[in-house]
């Protein structure tokens, strides 16, 4: 179930995002002699990307639904969270930016650390996320503030496209099938 589930969301993503994946690792030209004594060059690509430091938090209801957000002017669904300040710890950045766009108070205790993972950054073309990701089941209500424009509850069978929900790399491709993976084995 797990890697179906990794695959719907992916394709998911890359379908939402016309994202086509590339190596991180360049390729180089190569200068050389040619049997007549020609040089030729190959074409050298390079991709070169602004990493964004994050903080996102995989919070979950009672009902097992999970919390998005979509922040104002953007159309892509996200975990809540964001931009890690300097010489602030992840953990304290996500309690921060939980009560600063979604009005919920969690102490850090409360947070379970899942990670860090890596992603095209949802609405930053030529950006990557880097995102330390922490776990939280949540009773308490949660309400739109800050730059957020909208957020849902939704749970991992929905099919977010058809909901006209788009959903951000990071969460197609990290987040909702670790979730997936988490309660096949509980």
């Amino acid at each position: 179930m797990f890697s179906s589930l990794r695959r719907k969301y992916v394709a998911q993503a890359n379908l939402q995002h016309g994202v086509v994946h590339q190596s991180h690792d360049a390729r180089r030209g190569v200068l050389g002699n040619c049997a007549s004594s020609q040089q030729t060059q190959s074409t050298s690509v390079e991709v070169v990307s602004r990493v964004i430091r994050i903080a996102a938090g995989v919070l979950v209801d009672p009902e097992g639904r999970v919390l998005l957000v979509r922040k104002r002017g953007t159309s892509v669904w996200m975990q809540p969270g964001g931009k890690i300040e300097p010489g602030e710890h992840p953990a304290a950045t996500l309690v921060r930016e939980l009560d600063e766009e979604v009005g919920l108070s969690l102490e850090i205790a409360e947070l379970e650390y899942w990670g860090r993972f890596h992603s095209d950054a949802a609405n930053e073309a030529g950006h990557v996320v880097d995102a330390e990701v922490y776990f939280a089941n949540v009773t308490r209500p949660v309400a739109v503030a800050a730059e957020i424009e909208e957020l849902r509850w939704v749970r991992l069978e929905d099919d977010l496209t058809a909901l006209g929900m788009p959903l951000a790399p990071l969460s197609a491709v990290h987040l909702f099938p670790l979730l997936a993976a988490r309660r096949k084995s509980q």
